[in-house]
């Protein structure tokens, strides 16, 4: 029977506070086969037609299936060969259910819908319809971003990310565009009298819903072929100078992760890998299998622009083919999880784009940006555990966060330094294998990884706590005279939760293997300080998630050896030293003077990334003070301390290939043009008028420091500066130089120009979150 109805799904945009109903798993889905047709007019009327034919496997008798499906209009719903069947939409459950008059028997069946959906121009989820400029001309494009509940915005399914399937996808779209999907083409023909093409694609691998992908468009693409893979990196017509590093990235990237994990890219049958700037993604990129869409800022990269956004490039493409293998061949059960797919994404964005850019220090840069990142947003009473129970949409979506991301990753990275990079290797090639097309608990990794560390001890019960338990430990260390005693209490609170904490540890003699400190021990290290000068530094290389506090004979230890030779103590400690200060101060551990006084050694400092952890606590610092005359103290007692920093990278030196010098030349200086140094505003001023009058443009590493200081420091009523540089966006067809500018506009602090912050906002979710940037100006 094919019962003829019309259901309006939901009339209203998907209600995030809605709980959780988890779907039956007596039924699941083997493959979707999915019909989508775009007519000529579609992008007026925002409407397209779809067939869902879900091919299901019921493993008892049941007399309802049910389905997630939100704004689809439903026109015929039908099991194939059974017959008096009903469909209802559950309003307060966003579910479609089918009622069966008698069970289904435990066998596979065919569920069959047709329904008509709207393209989405309100957000950027789900299908979504957004537009470009051509020179003169606006062309329109229609793309997907189901992650990680909006697949059921597109078809209905079964959209929970341990249901995973096949999916043959055909759509039918207007002639001259083109259309991407997960796959390669399969067939394709023209219908309708000749007014429409049609594309059928391959099967794609066994996998989870949010991982289907497609976008029709005009946009054009590079090729490459590497290891029997075909690259294409899409973007606008007009940027195709930009392509060439991501199409240089990509397959080594790919090559590394195969080597890695021991499994081919193609042994889920996708021989094609497209990289797509979407000229409008609200997310910085999306690991759709075959399919991958950033922004523009995210994929595209010549030498005229910053060498931090070709960072930026190398480092999101790599996080996203990590995915390929890490969230896509092997996925986390569910939500609650999520760190078993991001927390991999963003270690192997550091630590495998190290082997492909081996001078660019990541394995350093990791510690200072996303070590030191998690262990800030950890330290909030707010923090959840990295496994966390989520039961609303609300929910899942906030569980993309820092925890997830850069603690997931940290935590990963600590646990590497407990059973050593090669058990750790091995391990998660076992978890990958063992796992492949299907979906894993924490558990699982913890038991590969065992299997081949050689402990004498169980890896899940050491690691369970740091999953499990929000917030991190902080080690108290007291020196004993004849030894030296480690506490641990969690950071921030009068809480009761304890860890297993491995701690490593160099004295001014030598280094050490690892220790635990347990929960319900206190750990004693026999070591004597015996003469005045020795010293001790617990963590090396901040390898562990935790802060440490040394009693004062240490500190004073401590404070000596940095005096006498900074480089005593290793760059990383000497960074975590820092960022520990600024939390135990903000924590009333230390006073604020003290902490002045024990950041006295960075007079001396002239490494990347004990600066930089610095300055985020000095920029914290000064958005507190509102005494004007305290502030200019302070402002100037930075500018002292920065002194022998600021000399160590001279504005008019350049050096393209040192990219560490790049980037702390770049802080250094929009540090110290930001507190007003003198030589630095003259020199700013300089650029930014041969650029503006002889049209010499400012060099790509100091762009943003030129303008937004040039900005910050207008007095002109007639805001000559402010439009001068608004001119220039409708000149540029280069995204990041798009993204600097509508930066630097939000540095004017005069009045008349207001509207800068209605130009961000107009803007704000094509680019970089600007809030960071706004509160920059305040200071």
């Amino acid at each position: 029977m094919n019962l003829k109805l019309v259901i309006v799904l939901s009339a209203v945009s998907l209600s995030s506070a809605v709980q959780i109903n988890r779907l039956n798993q007596s039924v699941v889905p083997l493959n979707y086969n999915i019909h989508l047709t775009f007519n000529s007019n579609f992008f007026e009327t925002n409407v397209f037609e779809g067939r869902a034919t879900i091919h299901i496997n019921v493993s008892s008798p049941i007399n309802k299936i049910e389905i997630h499906a939100t704004d689809l209009n439903l026109t015929s719903c039908e099991i194939i060969h059974e017959a008096n069947i009903t469909c209802n939409f559950n309003h307060s459950t966003k579910i479609l259910q089918i009622n069966l008059s008698t069970n289904l028997t435990q066998n596979e069946h065919d569920l069959s819908i047709n329904y008509t959906g709207n393209v989405n121009s309100h957000d950027l989820q789900g299908l979504y319809k957004s537009s470009y400029k051509s020179g003169n001309q606006t062309e329109y494009f229609v793309v997907t971003h189901l992650h990680p509940t909006h697949a059921r915005r597109l078809f209905p399914c079964f959209d929970e990310p341990d249901l995973k399937a096949t999916f043959d996808l055909t759509i039918t779209y207007p002639k001259g565009y083109n259309v991407l999907s997960n796959t390669s083409p399969k067939k394709t023909s023209t219908v309708s009298n000749g007014t429409l093409d049609q594309i059928e694609f391959a099967t794609t691998p066994k996998m989870s819903t949010y991982l289907l992908a497609f976008i029709i468009s005009k946009l054009t693409c590079t090729n490459s072929l590497s290891g029997g893979i075909s690259y294409n990196v899409c973007s606008r017509p007009g940027t195709e100078s930009q392509r060439q590093y991501a199409l240089l990235i990509a397959p080594k990237a790919v090559q590394h992760m195969e080597k890695i994990t021991g499994i081919a890219y193609n042994s889920s049958n996708i021989v094609k890998l497209d990289l797509v700037a979407v000229p409008d993604l609200g997310v910085n990129a999306m690991e759709n299998w075959g399919l991958v869409t950033f922004r523009e800022t995210a994929l595209l990269w010549d030498t005229y622009q910053p060498s931090n956004y070709r960072q930026r490039v190398a480092s999101t493409v790599v996080h996203e083919i990590a995915h390929m293998w890490f969230g896509n061949l092997v996925t986390m059960k569910w939500w609650s999880d999520a760190f078993l797919n991001e927390g991999f994404a963003r270690y192997f964005q550091y630590f495998a784009t190290a082997e492909i850019e081996k001078n660019w220090e990541l394995d350093k840069q990791f510690v200072v940006e996303q070590v030191h990142s998690a262990l800030m947003a950890d330290s909030e009473n707010a923090s959840v555990p990295l496994s966390s129970e989520v039961t609303t949409l609300e929910a899942i979506a906030d569980k993309f966060n820092v925890i997830t991301y850069n603690k997931g990753a940290s935590v990963f990275r600590m646990v590497e330094s407990i059973i050593g990079t090669t058990s750790f290797t091995l391990g998660l090639r076992d978890y990958l294998k063992e796992n492949m097309f299907g979906s894993t608990i924490p558990n699982d990794l913890w038991n590969s990884l065992e299997r081949h560390a050689n402990l004498s001890y169980s890896l899940s019960q050491r690691v369970m706590n740091w999953t499990t338990q929000a917030g991190f430990p902080l080690l108290e260390v007291a020196n004993n005279k004849t030894s030296i005693i480690i506490t641990q209490k969690r950071f921030g609170g009068n809480y009761t939760t304890k860890w297993y904490v491995p701690v490593t540890y160099a004295t001014s003699r030598s280094t050490n293997s690892l220790k635990w400190l347990t929960p319900d021990k206190d750990l004693v290290l026999n070591i004597s300080l015996s003469n005045s000068t020795d010293w001790i530094i617990i963590n090396s290389l901040q390898k562990g998630f935790y802060r440490v506090y040394y009693d004062d004979d240490l500190w004073k230890r401590i404070e000596v050896a940095l005096g006498k030779n900074i480089n005593a103590i290793e760059t990383l400690n000497r960074a975590q030293i820092v960022d520990d200060l600024f939390s135990l101060a903000v924590a009333g551990k230390i006073s604020f003077i003290t902490l002045l006084n024990r950041l006295s050694f960075l007079k001396s400092e002239t490494e990347y990334y004990p600066w930089y952890s610095a300055f985020r606590g000095f920029e914290s610092i000064l958005h507190k003070i509102n005494d004007q005359e305290i502030k200019e103290k302070f402002t100037n007692h930075l500018l002292d301390l920065m002194i022998t920093l600021h000399e160590s990278v001279p504005m008019l030196t350049v050096d393209n290939k040192n990219q560490i010098y790049a980037l702390k030349q770049s802080l250094a200086l929009e540090w110290a043009c930001n507190l007003g140094h003198s030589e630095c505003l003259r020199n700013v001023k300089q650029m930014f008028e041969a650029y503006r009058i002889s049209g010499i443009k400012v060099r790509p590493n100091l762009r943003f420091t030129t303008y937004c200081t040039t900005l910050k420091r207008e007095a002109d009523e007639k805001l000559d500066v402010w439009k001068f540089l608004r001119s220039k966006l409708s000149e540029n067809n280069d995204a990041s130089e798009t993204e600097i500018i509508l930066k630097a506009l939000g540095c004017s602090k005069n009045e008349n120009g207001l509207d800068k912050y209605f130009v961000a906002l107009i803007f704000l979710r094509r680019y970089e979150n600007f809030s960071d940037i706004l509160l920059k100006q305040l200071v």
